[in-house]
């Protein structure tokens, strides 16, 4: 048998106080069968602990949100670099590296994919050069975003 009710509580069906009876049992009023109440502030966690939890994925994503921002920006100021008649090179090379480097965040980098071609021999040779090629490209279209920017700031 369960320990008797010490805090105030109602039935859910017909108001009656079960306050002294058995924590789970039967409303002796209507019937309707009650259980012992769910404490809902300890089952889940505060605010700190979903904020320890939470930081650092919300903070790779907010930061991969604003590389890819500069990197569609990079693309915006070649396509009018390109209207300014600067050249077919002033819009397929920040294109080009943006989205290389749009795909590299988007597969997780060196996560998922990479890992499992990765201990091959020769596949861990041509994954080691694609991911150098890859990180200088990220690196490059990341310049090339904040040059132009500044670059088109300057004429204005």
């Amino acid at each position: 048998m369960s320990h008797p009710l010490s805090q105030t509580r109602q039935c859910l069906n017909c108001g009656y106080h079960l306050i002294g009876l058995s924590a789970i049992g039967i409303c002796p009023e209507c019937g309707h069968g009650y259980t012992k109440p769910i404490n809902l502030q300890n089952a889940l966690p505060s605010v700190p602990e979903v904020a320890v939890m939470l930081g650092l994925p919300l903070a790779i994503t907010f930061s991969g949100a604003a590389l890819l921002h500069l990197f569609e920006v990079a693309g915006l100021l070649g396509a009018i670099m390109l209207t300014l008649g600067s050249g077919a090179t002033a819009i397929i090379t920040p294109l080009a590296l943006s989205s290389i480097s749009t795909q590299w965040i988007a597969a997780g980098g060196k996560r998922g994919w990479w890992n499992a071609l990765g201990h091959i021999g020769l596949w861990a040779r041509i994954l080691a050069i694609l991911d150098l090629l890859i990180t200088a490209s990220f690196l490059i279209a990341f310049f090339t975003g904040i040059v132009m920017f500044f670059y088109f700031a300057l004429l204005r």
